[in-house]
């Protein structure tokens, strides 16, 4: 298996899905008192950190991922930041629309030296599929 950000993100969601299977046969094997403790702690602790560690994880896999594209073709990301929520466009069902995928601006340096300002949509299953790529005619100087 190669070394990707799609990897590795897989193999994190499966270790917190294994870990939340064992704390549930760990959970259900024991009885009375000590389950009823554990059940608390889990409440607050558990459901906490999955609801606020989570999209965290995502967030970062996806600008991971990005990066890792950019990288591939031989440039350099010089910026990157999610749209706001509004311009998501989660709510509208539309021709080649991702479900679950966040839209990204971007710019960066392509191997020859242009700068690209781009808008993707990041996706744990789909990858990178970019929307608009506009090369500008400056180039950037080497540092």
């Amino acid at each position: 298996m190669t070394d990707t950000p799609d990897n590795r993100a897989k193999l994190t969601v499966f270790a917190v899905l294994v870990g939340w299977l064992l704390v549930t046969v760990v959970v259900f094997g024991t009885s009375g008192e000590t389950t009823r403790h554990l059940v608390r702690v889990a409440a607050w602790v558990g459901l906490p950190g999955l609801l606020v560690g989570m999209p965290l994880l995502l967030a970062w896999t996806n600008r991971r991922r990005i990066r890792h594209t950019v990288a591939d073709t031989g440039g350099r990301v010089e910026s990157l930041r999610a749209l706001p929520l509004r311009q998501q466009d989660w709510w509208r069902p539309s021709a080649g629309h991702l479900p679950n995928s966040t839209k990204f601006v971007v710019v960066y340096t392509d191997l020859l030296g242009r700068r690209h300002h781009a808008v993707c949509r990041s996706n744990f299953s789909y990858g990178v599929i970019w929307l608009e790529d506009c090369a500008t005619l400056e180039t950037v100087p080497d540092e």
